[in-house]
């Protein structure tokens, strides 16, 4: 009894047949099979029968290496086999076959140009199964009696050749119908192939790359009229997996790597927005829009003027983790499990509104408004022990930017109280006198005063005369003595620009500098505090395959992620405004004759700086070509290479970059005990290449893409948009990026 593929008694007769027919078979060399239970007194019989047509079978033939051999094949047969395993021997026993395979020489079949230049090869092959086998089971209802009239002669003889014209003229005429129904199958299950179900959305009117995924393609069908629906609205430029309000239903509960940002009643994308699909969105290509507020654009003073390109303080171009200020989870942000510890946050009632910190750069005797309305939620690092570092970045979240366009990276720190260097300050008075006496007032940033007088002593001394030595160069004189009452006194009689300086003065400090400047105005003292906070500021990039990448100071070209190394802090309680600024890769390079350079290149030359003015060719020398090249002052030089603090430097970025993740980190070198506190980190374009200033409407919404769409050029992906996807009091501007990938 048969079981299966198992036999049992003798005389059992397992048949196998190939339900797949081998086409291009040229021929055979040998088989091998797998079996068990074989034994000398049982065992299986082999043999064979093959077809060429599906349709007339050769004899059973005894299944040998010799045998298969023996056949031959022409290239368009479709060949199938059949086997008979007979168990054998003496005893009756327990065979099993297991499976067969044959040994051979295959060619490829090349279809005919009629085939090529037909619609069905858009879809399948010639000799695909489904044609295939549907035209050998028609061809075999004709061949045997009852469809066609006995008059057409067939299958009298028992030999395969004979009916060979019958089965010629049949199986062409079935194989050419077989393909029709192949292509109606293929329509029938349109939502399982890729450009059919491509081709159905286009036509109902979807905007679409070729790229668009096979299961995003059939959500689309499936939710065609919701996706409609979005047009006009934000959510055609949403990417996949952002969360949006909605009940949440698991099917789509898309959260990807994310699944801490889902909140109760929000409902992870399940798609990218149209927007995203029709220039063909790749999750490592930039993206973002910026409607714009109407303080924006036109003149507005603070804001916007006909000259101003930059992009500071737009609502929709942060690339940080923003939601980090309105969702309670520290998930969210880039933090070392190291770090963590010392990372919370608080509501802070000295968070400044925008713009209403200072800057480095000024008076640090002038204070800040703070808002006065409620308090807002900061990020506090607590100080970690001595040479300890702990903050934001490295904790492997990282953002995706496009190596062509320039970044800023902002942030508004603050420190609460530690100890001040009384050196640190300013005060206005007359420095310079002719003659008589008088009081000079320093006010401190702790919020002591000093009061000094003006005499028409002399006194003398080292200091003294690194001092004259310093007023006369209108160099920085920094003491290298400390102590307590240190009094320093000009000399009677020291005359600079025609005015003789007569002034004493007591500082009470750990060390300080004087900034001599020239008379009349202010001069400022500054110094190091005893034990103020320090921080590390900069970038981690990779590429798109998550390899570290480098980036490189802008002034010196070396190897460099710091904008800021163990930067300290002048005054508790004072929100400053820090920005670094991460240039694109072809921001600025040592000038090289051989190669051209496109418009806006920088190049150094002899220690000098130009800018490429055009176009520039190979061979024009920039010292030498003020057409092509316009030459750095050292105002611009100093305004695009430090930080806005005046410490560090900005950074360049290689081609390969894609990926970053800034890091602000508590580097305790001093052993603080003070804590920090980090509120609105931003990552966003720094400028656009056109200002605002002279455009005098509402809506006014900013692309920055990169156009993967390789079926539309820019301009009529812009045309689609705003005839589809944006409202009609909508202005739109497109910034195209080039591709990095």
């Amino acid at each position: 009894m048969v079981n299966g593929n198992t036999a049992t008694q003798l005389g059992d007769i397992i048949l196998v047949q190939s339900d797949i027919p081998i086409v291009g078979l040229e021929s055979l060399s040998s088989y091998s099979d797998v079996t068990t239970g074989e034994n000398s007194n049982t065992y299986f019989y082999r043999q064979f029968q093959y077809s060429v047509d599906g349709v007339t079978w050769s004899e059973w033939i005894p299944l040998t290496n010799a045998n298969l051999a023996a056949l031959t094949f022409e290239p368009g047969d479709t060949v199938f086999f059949q086997y008979q395993y007979i168990e054998s021997g003496t005893v009756n026993g327990i065979l099993t076959f297991d499976s067969i395979q044959l040994n051979g020489t295959y060619i490829s079949t090349t279809p005919g140009p009629g085939f090529l230049a037909s619609n069905f090869a858009n879809y399948f092959i010639q000799n695909n199964i489904v044609s295939l086998l549907w035209s050998i089971n028609v061809t075999n209802k004709l061949y045997q009696p009852g469809i066609l009239p006995k008059a057409m002669v067939r299958g009298q003889t028992g030999n395969p050749q004979d009916d060979e014209d019958f089965l010629n003229t049949w199986r062409t005429v079935t194989h050419f119908f077989g393909l029709f129904v192949a292509l109606a199958r293929e329509f029938q299950t349109f939502y399982q192939n890729h450009d059919i179900l491509l081709e159905y959305l286009t036509q109902r009117g979807s905007l679409l790359a070729n790229d668009v995924l096979l299961d995003d393609l059939f959500y689309l069908m499936c939710n065609y009229l919701d996706e409609v629906r979005q047009r006009g609205t934000r959510q055609v430029f949403l990417k996949k997996g952002t969360r949006i309000p909605g009940i949440i239903e698991d099917e789509f509960d898309i959260s990807i790597s994310q699944a801490e940002l889902v909140l109760p009643t929000h409902v992870a994308k399940p798609i990218d927005g149209e927007y995203l699909r029709f220039i063909g969105y790749n999750i490592m290509d930039e993206f973002l829009y910026n409607l714009n507020q109407n303080k924006h654009i036109g003149w507005n003073i603070g804001n916007s003027s006909p000259l101003y390109k930059g992009l500071e303080g737009r609502l929709n171009l942060n690339k940080y983790y923003c939601d980090f200020f309105k969702y309670s989870t520290l998930a969210q942000l880039s933090i070392t499990s190291a770090s963590l510890p010392y990372i919370s946050r608080i509501e802070d009632p000295l968070n400044p509104d925008e713009g209403d910190s200072i800057s480095w750069s000024e008076s640090i005797s002038e204070s800040g408004s703070f808002s006065e309305s409620g308090d807002e939620v900061v990020i506090e690092i607590k100080a970690p022990p001595l040479n300890g570092v702990v903050g934001l970045g490295g904790g492997g979240r990282k953002i995706v930017v496009n190596p062509n366009l320039d970044y800023e990276v902002t942030f508004f720190i603050r420190a609460d109280s530690f100890t001040l260097g009384r050196a640190s300050g300013k005060y206005s008075g007359d420095f310079w006198s002719g003659s008589g006496t008088g009081t000079v007032t320093m006010t401190f940033s702790d919020g002591q005063i000093a009061t000094t007088s003006i005499v028409s002593g002399a006194s003398s001394g080292p200091i003294l005369a690194a001092i004259v030595t310093a007023i006369n160069s209108q160099t920085t004189y920094t003491a290298s003595t400390t102590g307590v009452g240190l009094t320093i006194t000009a000399p009677v009689g020291l005359v600079y620009n025609g005015i003789t300086c007569i002034q004493s003065y007591t500082v009470v400090t750990s060390g300080f500098q004087f900034l001599f400047n020239a008379p009349g105005t202010t001069i400022t003292l500054t110094g190091a505090s005893t034990n103020a906070p320090s921080f590390d500021f900069g970038i981690y990039a990779w590429d798109q395959n998550n390899n570290v990448v480098d980036t490189y100071n802008i002034k010196t070209l070396a190897i460099s992620s710091y904008f800021l190394s163990q930067a300290t802090l002048n005054k508790q309680f004072q929100y400053y405004f820090v920005r670094g600024i991460l240039y694109n890769c072809n921001t600025y390079q040592p000038y090289n004759s051989g190669i051209p350079y496109d418009s806006g290149i920088i190049v150094s030359e002899g220690g000098a700086y130009y800018r490429a003015n055009i176009d520039v060719p190979a061979g024009v020398d920039p010292s030498s070509n003020p057409t092509y090249w316009k030459s750095f002052t050292n105002t611009e030089i100093l305004r695009m290479f430090p930080t806005n603090i005046g410490q560090g430097n900005n950074l360049i970025m290689s081609s390969n970059v894609i990926q970053i993740d800034p890091f602000i980190l508590y580097n305790n070198v001093n052993g603080s005990s003070s804590n920090l506190y980090l509120y609105n980190v931003r990552v966003q374009p720094l400028r656009t290449q056109y200002s605002k200033g002279f455009i005098q409407t509402t809506n006014f919404l900013e692309l920055f893409t990169t156009n993967n769409n390789l079926a539309l050029s820019n301009d009529q992906i812009d045309l689609k948009t705003r005839k589809y996807l944006i409202p009609a009091n909508v202005v739109m501007k497109t910034n195209y990026l080039d591709s990095a990938l």
